[in-house]
């Protein structure tokens, strides 16, 4: 249940013009323990600068972690970053793993 009130919050802040250091702490914390749509929705605050200064390099970070805890539409986003070279190196072959990796 706390897990899912995180979200609905996350969700929320991510349309939100800001949310404070402790609830950005706590969001980053449950992503720690794996959950992927939390990690993804940190991805979109930082990719879109939703409360806090845009930045797509810590935006692919999360991305990162949310694919690694399985996250479909985080991988999605990560794959894009790479196919654009958005926080990262552009790099097609990798994105294209990526996408293929979540389509299996």
């Amino acid at each position: 249940m706390k897990k899912l009130i995180l979200l609905v919050m996350l969700t929320i802040a991510t349309n939100a013009q800001a949310f404070t250091k402790k609830e950005l702490a706590d969001f980053e914390q449950n992503c720690g323990m794996r959950n992927g749509a939390i990690c993804y929705n940190l991805g979109l605050i930082y990719e879109h600068g939703s409360g806090v200064k845009q930045n797509y390099k810590t935006a692919v970070k999360w991305y990162e972690k949310a694919c690694n805890a399985m996250d479909f539409d985080g991988c999605f986003n990560l794959a894009v970053a790479y196919d654009l070279g958005r926080g990262v190196d552009k790099d097609p072959k990798k994105a294209l793993e990526i996408y293929e990796g979540n389509c299996q």
